[in-house]
């Protein structure tokens, strides 16, 4: 039988901010994996700094159990929330895109929105928010992929033909950027024909390391 994949269940800033869940997960010996991940893919070349994120990921069986665990432990805590926490200041429209977007939160968030939206005399059907906003990112035109710069694409092929790592690294990243949708799918950053100038100019660039490291031999 082929091992069990585990899928993303949530992500923290830190790795600090993740210990209560993953103290939870250990207690009910409910398996899990985490690492370090970069929760988006600039699709630009640049030396901006990523930050990445804490992420927990379970196996699909799961993961409505530690649902219904957190919910429990929440609940309990919400009874004793604090005024001062910022949901408290929400208007009543506010608290229904916590409902409608709650993956954008945690599920503290959501079950205390839901809460203070029935403490206003609101009867907010959970359910069906979320289904909506499930429909929403369905009927959503695919995203289309970005094309490069063509500056970068020409300074490629230049790097690459005078031997330069850099151009293969240029041809590397055109052919292989991918982007994560809100949706959890992975696609590729740049259009077709763009990833095909970054299989050239990877190929060019390797050969032209090759004979200049063979030049550099025979000297």
């Amino acid at each position: 039988m082929p091992p069990v994949a585990f899928v993303r269940y949530q992500q923290f800033p830190s790795a600090d901010a993740a210990t209560h869940l993953l103290g939870l997960l250990e207690e009910h010996d409910i398996p899990f994996e985490t690492s370090r991940v970069a929760p988006n893919v600039d699709p630009n070349l640049s030396f901006n700094t990523v930050h990445y994120v804490y992420e927990v990921r379970l196996q699909p069986a799961d993961v409505d159990r530690v649902n219904a665990l957190q919910d429990e432990e929440n609940r309990q805590l919400i009874e004793q929330a604090d005024p001062s926490y910022y949901l408290f200041s929400f208007t009543d429209q506010e608290l229904m895109d916590v409902l409608t977007h709650h993956a954008d939160w945690s599920r503290y968030d959501v079950l205390l929105a839901e809460l203070l939206l029935r403490r206003r005399g609101h009867e907010p059907d959970v359910q069906a928010l979320q289904q909506l906003q499930q429909h929403q990112q369905r009927v959503q035109p695919l995203p289309q992929p970005e094309k490069s710069r063509p500056g970068w694409i020409i300074a490629g092929y230049v790097s690459a033909v005078l031997g330069g790592a850099f151009g293969i690294l240029v041809g590397w990243h055109l052919y292989s950027a991918t982007s994560t949708q809100p949706d959890g799918r992975e696609l590729h950053t740049f259009s077709a024909q763009d990833r095909v100038h970054g299989i050239w100019i990877m190929a060019l660039g390797g050969l032209a390391l090759v004979g200049w490291l063979g030049l550099r031999l025979l000297r």
